[in-house]
């Protein structure tokens, strides 16, 4: 059972700031590892809380730009730019990295709230 502790956010709002907790990592903090000593703002199972290497998104890049313009085109939107107009939901937040990481490959629309969605 796990609760985030922080405060509940809109939709437009965790779009624009990447996650629904304040202390998510900027960009420039990509590469850095979490230590064991991190305070999780949720309660973990630390045999079940592993983040996605940068690498993997690097990997699914062509999915994530082909699905970006299968989109555009079904709405009839230009292509140019559609990638930032995919928005991507990924409920596991983890540290709230993932908004980051994906916005740093050109994909800021991203929702990673920092709540238990399987209580949702």
């Amino acid at each position: 059972e796990s609760s985030c502790l922080m405060p509940q956010r809109t939709l437009e709002e965790s779009e624009a700031n990447g996650s629904d907790c304040e202390e998510a990592p900027s960009a420039g903090q990509l590469g850095e590892a979490h230590d064991d000593e991190t305070d999780w703002p949720f309660t973990v199972d630390d045999l079940d809380h592993f983040e996605t290497p940068v690498a993997a998104y690097e990997d699914i890049l062509p999915l994530l730009r082909f699905a970006a313009r299968q989109r555009a085109a079904l709405r009839e939107e230009p292509l140019a730019g559609a990638a930032q107009q995919l928005r991507i939901y990924d409920p596991y937040f983890c540290s709230g990295r993932v908004g980051a990481i994906l916005t740093s490959l050109g994909f800021p629309r991203v929702v990673n709230r920092c709540r238990d969605f399987y209580e949702d």
